[in-house]
């Protein structure tokens, strides 16, 4: 079962993301990284645009393998 769980729990992982990041786009942050990501685009600051999706790539990656996957191996330490 616990391949199952640890499947489903990557698809929630990203499918959450993208959620955030189509709400952020329509205006639904009005503070933070939404806010902040959208003024930079709005005045085309695009070192800062690159900065904003490296931040958020990164907090992504970390959450990936840094929880999920460390999360796993932990769970099939048996194998």
């Amino acid at each position: 079962m616990a391949p199952y769980i640890f499947s489903a729990l990557r698809n929630a992982h990203a499918l959450s993301w993208k959620v955030i990041v189509v709400a952020e786009i329509f205006g639904a942050a009005r503070s933070g990284f939404g806010a902040r990501f959208e003024h930079a685009w709005e005045y085309m600051i695009m070192i800062e645009v690159h900065l904003w999706l490296l931040v958020f790539m990164l907090i992504v990656l970390i959450a990936e393998y840094g929880l999920i996957r460390n999360l796993e191996k932990f769970t099939f330490r048996w194998r």
